[in-house]
């Protein structure tokens, strides 16, 4: 069963309109939420987390389709 509350990647990008590449970038350089690590190919971010990342920066979020 998938928690909704769970993002990966992929999700991540989608809700906040950049490329993959970008968004590692942000987390390296501190400008976006660090992911939370399980393994070496898992790592995810917290729906709730991301959105208040973007309402901190403006921009209206709906809170999601969960």
């Amino acid at each position: 069963m998938k928690n909704p509350e769970r993002m990966d990647a992929r999700v991540v990008c989608e809700l906040v309109g950049i490329g993959r590449t970008a968004l590692f970038r942000w987390v390296d350089e501190g400008r976006f939420p660090r992911p939370i690590v399980l393994g070496p190919r898992v790592r995810y971010w917290l729906r709730p987390v991301v959105e208040r990342w973007l309402r901190e920066r403006g921009v209206k979020v709906d809170g999601g389709a969960r």
